[in-house]
C-alpha cells in the first residue's frame, strides 16, 4: 500500500478522534476574525492567544504525539513522504506557538485591524479559504471529511489562516514571526502535493505573501541602532 493510503487513513482516524477539537478550534478562528473586525482593548492579545493555541495544538498533538504514535505502530510517516516529517511539524509549530505567546500575548506587539484594501481583502479570502473551503477541496478531489485535513487541527489550514491575519496587521510585524510560516509554506507543500492535497497550493502561495510581508515590515539595522 502507498504512503498516501496510510496518510489518509491516519488523517481519518485523527479527525474522528478529535472532532470536538475541530469544532472548538473553528469557533476560536471565527472569534479571532470577529475581534479583528470589531476592535477592543484586549482583542489583539486574544487573537494572538488563539493563534498560539492553534499552532501549539498542531505542534504538540499532531506533530509530536499523533505522528509519532502512528510511525511507531505502522512504521509509515503520516505528515509526508519524508520519514520523521511529523517531528519537523512538531518543532516548528510548537516554536511558532511560543513566539505568539511571547510577542503577541506577553509583549502585545501584534495588532490586527481589517481594512477594505487589497491586503485586507486578500487576507479575508485566505481566512475564508482556510476555515470554510480547504476541506471542500478534499471533497471534490475524492477525499471527503474525515479523510482530508481540516482547519484548526492540521498544519496547512492553520498556516493559511495565520497569513491571512498577518495581512490585517496595522503595525510592523517582527520578521521572526513570519519566518516559520514561510518555511512551512515552501517545505510543507512538497510532500503534501505527492499525496494529492491540492488545497496546499494556497499554503505555497502564502509563503510568497510572507516574503512580501518580511520585506514590508523589515526594520533596517541603522534604525534599530538609533538611540
Amino acid at each position: 500500500m502507498s504512503n498516501a493510503f496510510f496518510f489518509f487513513l491516519s488523517m481519518g482516524l485523527y479527525n474522528t478522534t478529535f472532532w470536538v477539537i475541530i469544532i472548538l478550534t473553528t469557533i476560536l478562528g471565527i472569534i479571532a476574525v470577529l475581534f479583528a473586525l470589531k476592535k477592543s482593548s484586549y482583542s489583539d492579545q486574544l487573537i494572538s492567544g488563539i493563534l498560539a493555541c492553534l499552532w501549539l495544538w498542531v505542534g504538540i498533538v499532531y506533530g509530536f504525539l499523533w505522528c509519532g504514535f502512528w510511525i511507531l505502530i505502522t512504521f509509515m510517516p503520516t505528515a509526508g513522504s519524508i520519514p520523521g516529517f511529523g517531528y519537523f511539524y512538531g518543532v516548528i509549530f510548537t516554536l511558532q506557538g511560543v513566539l505568539f505567546l511571547y510577542y503577541g500575548v506577553y509583549h502585545k506587539s501584534l495588532h490586527f485591524k481589517f481594512e477594505p484594501n487589497l491586503l485586507g481583502i486578500t487576507g479575508l479570502l485566505l481566512i475564508i479559504f482556510a476555515i470554510g473551503f480547504y476541506w471542500y477541496v478534499g471533497f471534490v478531489t475524492g477525499y471527503p471529511f474525515p479523510l482530508y485535513p481540516v482547519f484548526g487541527t492540521a498544519p496547512a489550514p492553520v498556516v493559511i489562516f495565520t497569513v491571512g491575519l498577518f495581512l490585517w496587521a496595522d503595525r510592523r510585524i517582527l520578521p521572526i514571526l513570519l519566518l516559520i510560516p514561510t518555511i512551512q509554506g515552501f517545505f510543507g507543500f512538497m510532500p503534501s502535493l505527492g499525496f494529492g492535497i491540492y488545497a496546499d497550493i494556497v499554503m505555497f502561495l502564502s509563503a510568497f505573501i510572507c516574503i512580501y510581508l518580511i520585506h514590508k515590515h523589515w526594520i533596517p539595522l541603522n534604525e534599530i541602532m538609533q538611540p
